[in-house]
C-alpha cells in the first residue's frame, strides 16, 4: 500500500510517447498532431489510434522551398 500511495503524489504528463532516436519519453498534449523530443530535438507526427493512446506516426519533415511558396500563394500571401 505504501508504494501505491507514494505514486499518487507524483505529477506526470498524461500522455507520452517514446522517442525512437534517443528512447526518452516525450510528453504529448491531448489531441496534438506534432511533438518535439526535448532531448534530441527531432520533430514527430502523432496519431491517436484511440483517444487515450498517442503514437508516433513518423518524422515531421520540413517543407521544401517550392512547397512553402505554393502554400503561401494558396493562402494569398
Amino acid at each position: 500500500m505504501k508504494r501505491a500511495a507514494k505514486g499518487l503524489g507524483m505529477r506526470h504528463p498524461k500522455f507520452t510517447v517514446r522517442c525512437p532516436n534517443c528512447l526518452s519519453k516525450i510528453p504529448v498534449e491531448k489531441g496534438s498532431l506534432l511533438t518535439v523530443c526535448e532531448k534530441c530535438g527531432i520533430k514527430y507526427r502523432i496519431c491517436w489510434p484511440t483517444p487515450s493512446q498517442p503514437m508516433i506516426r513518423g518524422l515531421a519533415a520540413p517543407l521544401k522551398q517550392e512547397e512553402k511558396r505554393s502554400h503561401a500563394k494558396a493562402d494569398g500571401k
